[in-house]
C-alpha cells in the first residue's frame, strides 16, 4: 500500500480522502516480510504471562511484540543495520477495518465480501503492556520502551507496511508519513511532533538516523 512521494502526490491531486491518525495511537513492528496476518494470544493467562517474561529475557519461545508508533523511531536508531535495512515497518491502525466498510463502495464485489465477514466476525485485536503483568513490573522499571502484546487477529485490513528506508527518511525530513489505502480514494497520514521522539534512556530526542551509515552492505 505504501508508495513513493511522487505517486502520494498523485494520489492526492486526484482528490483521495485524508484519514489522519496519530503515530503514537498506532503499534507497530519491524520484521522482514510485511504482516498481513497476525494470530496472537486468545486470552490472558499462565501462558501469555509466561511468553511476554521470556520475550523480556530473550528467550526461545517469547512474544513477537509490537511498539507504539513513536517509540519505533527510536528503536530503529538503535537496532537498524545493514542487512536488516530492506525490512518492513508494519503499522497496525485502530479502526481500518471500519474504514474500509466506509468506502466498501470502491472495492470490488469478492473484497466487499472479505470486509463485511472480517468487520462482523472477527472480534478488534487489542494489545497488552506486558509491563502490566505483576510479575514483570520490575522489568519495565529498567526498560526503554512499552512491549506490547497482541491478543486477537490482525487481518489485512487492520494493518499499513511501510519499507523501513521510507519510514525514517520521512521523519528525517520532517515529511509526512502516508500510506494509500484505495488508490485515488483514501489515504492514511500518521502525523507526529518531536515530542513523540523523546528517549527517556538517553535523555534527549532522537529525530535522525544516518541511512548511508547504518545500511552499508
Amino acid at each position: 500500500m505504501e508508495k513513493e512521494p511522487r505517486e502520494m502526490e498523485e494520489a492526492l491531486e486526484e482528490g483521495a480522502k485524508i484519514y489522519k491518525i496519530p503515530l503514537r495511537n498506532t503499534f507497530t513492528r519491524f520484521s522482514p516480510e510485511k504482516i498481513l496476518r497476525h494470530s496472537g494470544w486468545k486470552e490472558e493467562g499462565e501462558g501469555s504471562a509466561r511468553a511476554a517474561r521470556a520475550a523480556t529475557e530473550m528467550k526461545l519461545g517469547g512474544s513477537k511484540l509490537y511498539l507504539s508508533g513513536d517509540d519505533m523511531f527510536g528503536y530503529l536508531w538503535r537496532n537498524l543495520f545493514g542487512s536488516n535495512c530492506n525490512y518492513v515497518i508494519t503499522i497496525f491502525v485502530p479502526g481500518l477495518r471500519e474504514l474500509f466498510l466506509e468506502y466498501l463502495e470502491y472495492l470490488d464485489p469478492e473484497e466487499q465480501e472479505i470486509v463485511k465477514y472480517v468487520v462482523e466476525n472477527i472480534p478488534a485485536p487489542r494489545f497488552k503492556n506486558i509491563y502490566d503483568y505483576p510479575e514483570l513490573g520490575r522489568y519495565g522499571t529498567i526498560a526503554n520502551v512499552p512491549e506490547y502484546q497482541l491478543f486477537g487477529e490482525i487481518t489485512p485490513y487492520d494493518v499499513v507496511n511501510i519499507d523501513v528506508k521510507n519510514f525514517v527518511r520521512a521523519i528525517n525530513s520532517k515529511s509526512t508519513i502516508a500510506a494509500i489505502i484505495i488508490p485515488n480514494v483514501l489515504v492514511i497520514e500518521f502525523p507526529y511532533v518531536e515530542s513523540d521522539f523523546f528517549d527517556e534512556e538517553y535523555q534527549k530526542y532522537i529525530t535522525h538516523i544516518n541511512l548511508t551509515i547504518k545500511c552499508r552492505d
